[in-house]
């Protein structure tokens, strides 16, 4: 499951369309929402707004645990946006594994997503749950 999370309406709603046929796409306006569907969802990839991301994760310590325990998180901001990029906390910005530019590098989040639900179909997990373990040989 995908998760994205921010203002643009149209943005989103079209990014829900182009990643729709890897699985179920959710779209929420904030982070707050994003926390109560990550207890229900455990989504494999969190999209959410840049500034969102910072200023939520600022205030918030359960925000931050959710970001930190999902298995992908890409931040975005818009083309065109003319303020700066805001400056996210040290330890929400290591689990970050890509900041871009939407819509304009729509294709990079696409091949992102497409290569997260690739590596989970491969190794036979869902989202939020362990590795199957190969049994082992009884004696």
């Amino acid at each position: 499951m995908i998760l994205l999370s921010g203002r643009n309406t149209a943005l989103l709603e079209g990014l829900a369309q182009s990643l729709g046929r890897l699985g179920e796409v959710r779209v929420v306006e904030a982070l707050v929402d994003a926390d109560e569907l990550h207890g229900l969802l455990r989504p494999t990839l969190l999209v959410v707004a840049r500034e969102a991301l910072a200023a939520d994760t600022s205030r918030n310590p359960n925000l931050r645990s959710l970001v930190g325990g999902l298995p992908a998180v890409v931040a975005y901001h818009e083309a065109g946006d003319a303020t700066p990029l805001t400056t996210l906390p040290p330890d929400v910005s290591r689990v970050v594994l890509a900041d871009l530019e939407l819509p304009l590098e729509r294709h990079r989040l696409l091949a992102l997503a497409e290569h997260l639900a690739g590596r989970a179909r491969d190794r036979g997990t869902t989202p939020g749950t362990p590795p199957v373990q190969p049994e082992s040989p009884s004696a």
